[in-house]
């Protein structure tokens, strides 16, 4: 099988069965079209190819920003190579580093990474903890935690409202 296949193969797993609801990514080098392949599977069961990089699910949206700082375009728009990742863990850590910034921001998704790593060699499961409790810990300590809304902008109450006429 291909990674075609696979993403195919996900595509009617996701599209037949009722109780499963969920944003897949499949990627992975394809031997019969002798080139790297990433799609993206909705929960619905539609499958798109993507040219360089995939985001699905809940937690997407908060990392777009992210993912376009990794891989800019150029002034045409086109894909630039210069921030291609040269390794395996390069990837995974990359992977994570997404994966933990949508986890931050939302609150459907877990703290938990679940990867697997596919090659010729075979499968690899790969995993990662998120802990929530240090970022929190770490962003309570910034300066911009220190503020109180409270002097920010005073509401108007009908005395003071009074007072400006």
């Amino acid at each position: 099988g291909t990674v075609t296949h696979v993403a195919s193969l996900l595509r009617n797993l996701l599209a037949n069965e009722p109780s499963l609801s969920a944003s897949l990514i499949c990627a992975g080098y394809d031997g019969e079209l002798g080139r790297g392949v990433i799609y993206t599977i909705t929960p619905g069961g539609t499958v798109f190819e993507e040219k360089a990089w995939a985001a699905g699910g809940s937690g997407s949206t908060y990392i777009l920003g992210h993912l376009d700082s990794c891989h800019p375009k150029d002034e045409l728009g086109m894909d630039s190579n210069d921030q291609i990742l040269n390794s395996e863990e390069e990837a995974l850590d990359f992977v994570s580093k997404a994966l933990s910034l949508a986890m931050d921001r939302d609150g459907s998704s877990g703290g938990f990474i679940r990867m697997y790593v596919i090659n010729k060699d075979g499968k690899r499961f790969v995993s990662r903890f998120v802990d929530k409790s240090n970022e929190r810990k770490n962003s309570e300590d910034s300066v911009a935690s220190q503020l109180s809304l409270r002097h920010f902008a005073p509401a108007v109450t009908r005395k003071s409202s009074a007072k400006l006429n």
